[in-house]
């Protein structure tokens, strides 16, 4: 516990008072203990540090290469180590002895054949004298020769050596150490079974995963008991397909302009719910094909488009005029429509343009009035077929719009009641201008009468008097 609290106090210390660079010379050495350690046995690194001045304080790592050593521990008053998994870790500080000189011994045990490099890491490393002034260590690294037993095997064949699926050639022969073997196309790992000669020894098989079509080397190294080591290759010839999958490219995407913006096609199908009464097919826009939706009952084609902003709607793609007209569904119980933008010529006369928000939706509609609460929006049904229908804007709800008389009807047949009076006068105009006539005929005659029985009166009076 105090060499805890020391190790804490002096790393506060450094924290606080940087460390001052200092004239001084020091030294971190690591010896082996062994020219030569037999596996299995221990082995020990001497650990030295020397400095010019009284050594205050050294903080470092040494290095270890854990599949040939395991760490034991550290001897040695003042260390601070601890160690593991590649790493020993030294916190030496100041002991009020005043030493220029401090030695620790690492032990290790062996744990395979071969030298092994025991290493100080360059960084991370803190050496001070007394007054905590930094010093410069020149560092000093070791190896451990680790070797068999005198008695080990050298024994490094193999027993036997065989594959799944397939076969080698030549026939197996533990002196014989060149294979080759063939394989179909849809082959793309091999089973190697290889088993040592000795019991002793060890086997490590590489490249028999991820056969590729062609020659593919696997090599099979074989360890004796003393560590001398066997290499055998087997390459395998795996078979081209006959029917290579072919490959699509990565489709790109596909753009289109709508009023100066530039939407994207939606091509992935798991981001598009189908309306209902529309199915998933293709259709070709900027000589690509898309993915699209088609009405059950008609040619009406919807593509499902994403603005720059990533917000997305279904649009109906007019494949003969190349134009997109954004929709909006919405439903009465049973019926399906879409809402589009209006055509003003299958509007009736007398309403006008306006916008109202269904669903959230800025649509355009028609209304006669600025304050009606009945408007006009124009739609497809389920079927495909257009049509005007009357939207409630107070009760959410929408029907069949089913055109009345209009002013301008009334106006027509006023005109036609007028028109048809003043014939009516007319024909009793000339009918009491025929009457006249006929009264002025009967007069005139009436006076030719009179006339003539005068002039009758007259000769007969004549007559009379001669």
């Amino acid at each position: 516990m105090k060499k805890i609290i020391m190790i804490l106090s002096m790393l506060t210390i450094f924290m606080i008072n940087p460390l001052q660079a200092h004239a001084a010379t020091a030294s971190i050495a690591l010896a082996s203990t062994a020219s030569s350690v037999v596996v299995g046995n221990n082995a020990s690194v001497k650990v030295t540090l020397n400095s010019s001045e009284v050594i205050g304080a050294a903080q470092f790592n040494v290095s270890y290469d854990t599949s040939k050593l395991d760490f034991i521990s550290v001897d040695g008053a003042g260390a601070g180590a601890t160690g593991g998994s590649g790493i020993v870790s030294f916190a030496v500080v100041y002991d009020n002895t005043a030493k220029k000189t401090m030695t620790f011994t690492i032990n290790f045990k062996t744990k395979a054949v071969g030298s092994t490099a025991v290493t100080i890491n360059t960084s991370g490393v803190v050496f001070a004298d007394e007054n905590f002034n930094e010093i410069t260590p020149t560092l000093t690294n070791t190896n451990i020769n680790v070797v068999a037993a005198p008695t080990a095997s050298t024994n490094n064949n193999l027993k036997s050596l065989t594959i799944s699926p397939g076969s080698i050639s030549p026939a197996f022969n533990k002196n014989t150490t060149s294979y080759t073997a063939s394989v179909n196309y849809d082959v793309n790992a091999l089973v190697v079974s290889a088993v040592a000669e000795d019991s002793k020894a060890k086997v490590a098989v590489s490249g028999h995963n991820a056969l590729k079509e062609g020659k593919n080397t696997i090599t099979i190294v074989v360890t004796a008991e003393s560590g001398a080591k066997k290499t055998y290759t087997l390459v395998v010839t795996k078979a081209v397909n006959p029917n290579p999958p072919i490959v699509e490219p990565e489709p790109t995407d596909v753009t289109v302009t709508i009023n100066d913006s530039l939407y994207t096609v939606v091509v992935n199908a798991n981001e598009i719910v189908a309306p209902k009464g529309y199915s998933f097919s293709t259709v070709v826009i900027n000589d690509q094909e898309v993915l699209s939706l088609k009405n059950d009952l008609s040619e009406v084609m919807l593509v499902y488009l994403k603005d720059e902003q990533g917000s997305k709607s279904f649009y109906i793609y007019d494949q003969v005029n190349v134009t997109f007209n954004q929709i909006l569904f919405v439903s009465n119980t049973t019926n399906q429509y879409l809402i589009i933008t209006p055509n003003i010529d299958k509007v009736p006369k007398g309403y006008k343009e306006a916008s109202i928000t269904i669903n959230d939706t800025d649509v355009t509609v028609y209304r006669a009035n600025d304050d009606d609460e009945m408007v006009l929006v124009y739609a497809l049904n389920p079927s495909g077929e257009e049509g005007i229908y009357q939207y409630d804007i107070v009760e959410n709800t929408y029907q069949r719009y089913i055109a009345t008389k209009t002013t301008s009807d009334n106006s027509y047949n006023i005109i036609t009641y007028v028109v048809g009076a003043i014939a009516i006068a007319g024909l009793i105009g000339f009918v009491v201008f025929q009457e006249n006539q006929i009264h002025k005929y009967k007069e005139l005659l009436k006076r030719i009468k009179t006339r003539q029985d005068r002039e009758e009166e007259f000769n007969n009076v004549d007559s009379t008097n001669d």
